[in-house]
């Protein structure tokens, strides 16, 4: 099954080349598990799948959903947070690391 989120994925990144972007970023809905197979509920936690436009996955997910997008993720990027420290930092951190791109956002 893992084959076919990482075609999905490699045809996402084919449009993303196209589209003249760096990555997109994908919150949780129907377009989160058509892309990873990842269940997460769209909430006040903000969770980003980042497709950046060379295959690479990177993250910005609540410390409480680690170990679920580490078993399907364990080599991405991933930039977690927790409730008493905020998202900001998270934020911060993988603007920082991914550098300048151009990102094309999910409209939910």
């Amino acid at each position: 099954m893992s084959d076919l989120f990482a075609r999905r994925r490699a045809r996402l990144t084919e449009i993303i080349k196209d589209a003249g972007l760096g990555a997109v970023a994908i919150v949780p809905g129907p377009n989160f598990y058509y892309l990873s197979g990842l269940h997460f509920h769209l909430m006040e936690r903000p969770t980003l799948l980042i497709v950046l436009a060379s295959g690479e996955i990177a993250g910005i997910v609540p410390e409480l959903e680690r170990l679920k997008w580490s078993q399907t993720f364990p080599g991405a990027q991933t930039f977690y947070w927790q409730d008493d420290d905020g998202f900001a930092g998270a934020f911060a951190q993988a603007s920082k690391d991914l550098g300048s791109l151009s990102i094309g956002i999910e409209g939910q």
